[in-house]
């Protein structure tokens, strides 16, 4: 696990102008920089960036974030690749914790990974080239309805029915780490090429760089598809092919579809539904769904409609249960009879393909009770009793506990019995019994006063975000009940006081991330975005701030004082509140 620390020094190193200029050209328009979003269509901009804040935000489609999730969400890669990522451009290392490898083996790891990204990407020019020198792969393609544009899209090449490797690697003094990359084989003495007179599709990563490769035999012959082992590079559990060139048609069209197969995929593309991948000849893992979502909230799997096509979706939807959220929907298809995603399009168009999306997909909780009920004789509470079993065991892996909620609802439906007595033998009404008792325990009820929320609480908030030095002047006394904002503003100087490093936002933002205050902190960042740093450009900004604490104590003083009086008005004070009132009248 990364530390927080880290992360909040690393927000203070890198510059969110600069890490996002690379990717989405940006122009200045006032304190910010503007660009249209990138994560959804637009014609006029509304992405801002703030370098002052290091903070992006879309009022088109609400998008926020800071560096790393912008590296997340835009560029694909997950949080760890993103920190390294980060990290590198800052000149940073990141901490090593317990069972990770030291900075010099990571270094070297790294070293290895972009020597084979090399070698990978030379393989790949030279299948490209020899493409173009075969009759028999150009009257292939050609019978296959591939145009130049989605060849060259997808870089297809092909690897020769000889030993091409001088042609390519002529110092043999590699050639073992080109073993240990999966690009050739070794027989006894002799390195031979791993693929040969096969038509090549080159498998990248997010960023693009080619990380192995799936070969097509053209003729036949087994095996028919020929994917590249797993290397330091390469895990078929983890890649899908066609992510980096379909991301931004994924993002634009809210919506992914997967497919089985290369030629799926890429007929698709040609055809229009450019939002589409195809796994790589393994069953759908959760790290794939998991990716996916990165991407879009909705994901289409697309299957054959035969019994090796359902086994598939069933695989798929069983890997999917633990990464469910309330927002994010799967959903599956099956094509007719004897028909493929790729011969669906060819024949009938992304028209036609789009309508079996709009009126033939079945979301995952439909297409998951079907699966359980299906060719099941309920009349038996033996029968029923297995579903349970089997219900209870997949339903537990869903985090989403409305989603679970309803599935569990609609399977009680089926098999015409009581919502609450299938809480119970799945055990969730004791489950739940027992955690109402525990948070009872942490948490006690009791009445706690609070101040009205203020827009001046807001605004001292987001000066103190603005310019952490500003927590100098934050000194409150604790024997007062403070409203939400400045509760938020105490824990801010607190953690600003504790820490020299904190330099800007996205830090404060980072150190909170998934406490109370988180959602309040992200608020008033994109609130103070919309203004752009109008609040920030007044003069005097550390004279009103220690006049708004002021302010705010003399506020809360006046309302502490009013309330103990008129709670004279009903009974007699206690000791403590007639001390409390003292103390706060002479003051």
């Amino acid at each position: 696990m990364i530390p927080t620390a880290f992360k909040v020094e690393l927000l203070g190193r890198v510059d969110i102008v600069d890490i996002i200029d690379q990717y989405v050209p940006l122009k200045k328009a006032g304190a910010s920089y503007v660009a249209c979003c990138p994560f959804h269509h637009e014609k006029t901009p509304s992405f801002h960036v703030s370098r002052e804040k290091q903070f992006y935000h879309c009022f088109g489609c609400g998008v926020h974030g800071d560096a790393i999730s912008f590296m997340m969400n835009y560029v694909g890669l997950d949080f760890p690749e993103s920190i390294e990522k980060l990290a590198s451009l800052v000149g940073l290392t990141v901490p090593k914790v317990r069972g990770d490898f030291s900075f010099e083996q990571r270094k070297e790891n790294q070293n290895k990974e972009n020597i084979l990204k090399e070698y990978n990407q030379q393989l790949c020019n030279y299948f490209s080239t020899k493409r173009h020198t075969s009759h028999d792969v150009i009257d292939y393609l050609n019978k296959r309805g591939l145009s130049h544009e989605i060849i060259d899209q997808y870089q297809i090449g092909y690897a020769p029915n000889y030993n091409y490797l001088n042609e390519i690697f002529p110092n043999s003094g590699i050639y073992t780490d080109l073993v240990a990359g999966g690009l050739l084989s070794q027989k006894n003495q002799d390195f031979v090429p791993k693929f040969r007179d096969r038509i090549m599709f080159p498998i990248k990563n997010i960023e693009g760089s080619v990380i192995g490769f799936g070969g097509r035999i053209m003729d036949k012959g087994e095996p028919k598809y020929l994917n590249s082992p797993e290397t330091i590079l390469f895990n078929k559990s983890q890649c899908l092919y066609g992510l980096y060139e379909a991301k931004n048609k994924i993002r634009a069209a809210k919506k992914v579809v997967v497919v089985e197969g290369y030629m799926d995929a890429i007929s698709m593309a040609q055809y229009g539904v450019d939002y589409v991948v195809a796994t790589l000849g393994t069953a759908t893992t959760g790290q794939h769904i998991r990716l996916l979502f990165r991407f879009s909230n909705q994901i289409y799997f697309c299957f054959d409609g035969d019994e090796a096509g359902r086994k598939a979706a069933w695989r798929a939807l069983t890997n999917a249960l633990e990464y469910l959220r309330d927002d994010k929907i799967l959903y599956f298809i099956f094509l007719p009879e004897g028909e493929d995603p790729d011969s669906y399009v060819r024949s009938y168009g992304k028209e036609a393909f789009e309508n079996l999306l709009n009126v033939k997909a079945i979301p995952l909780s439909q297409y998951f009770l079907e699966h359980l009920i299906a060719g099941r004789n309920l009349q038996y509470g033996e029968v029923k009793a297995d579903i349970i079993k089997v219900a209870k065991q997949l339903l537990s892996q869903i985090q989403v506990s409305s989603l679970r909620f309803m599935m569990m609802k609609d399977l009680a439906s089926q098999l015409e019995i009581n919502l609450d007595e299938l809480s119970q033998l799945m055990g969730y009404e004791k489950r739940a019994e027992q955690l109402k008792s525990y948070r009872q325990g942490l948490f006690p009820a009791k009445q706690i006063k609070r101040i009205e929320v203020t827009s001046y609480n807001k605004k001292m908030l987001n000066w103190l975000l603005i310019n952490p030095k500003l927590a100098s002047y934050v000194e409150l006394p604790d024997y007062l009940e403070y409203s939400e904002e400045v509760q938020c503003l105490l824990a801010l100087s607190d953690a600003i006081k504790m820490n020299s490093n904190i330099k800007n936002a996205v830090q404060l933002e980072a150190i909170f991330k998934n406490t109370r205050f988180s959602i309040l902190i992200t608020e008033i960042l994109q609130e103070s975005l919309q203004k752009d740093g109008q609040d920030v450009q007044m003069m005097n900004i550390e004279e009103n701030f220690k006049y708004g604490i002021a302010k705010i104590k003399k506020e809360i003083v006046e309302r502490e004082i009013y309330e103990l009086k008129d709670l004279m008005e009903y009974r007699t004070l206690s000791e403590d509140e007639e001390q409390l009132l003292m103390y706060l009248l002479v003051r």
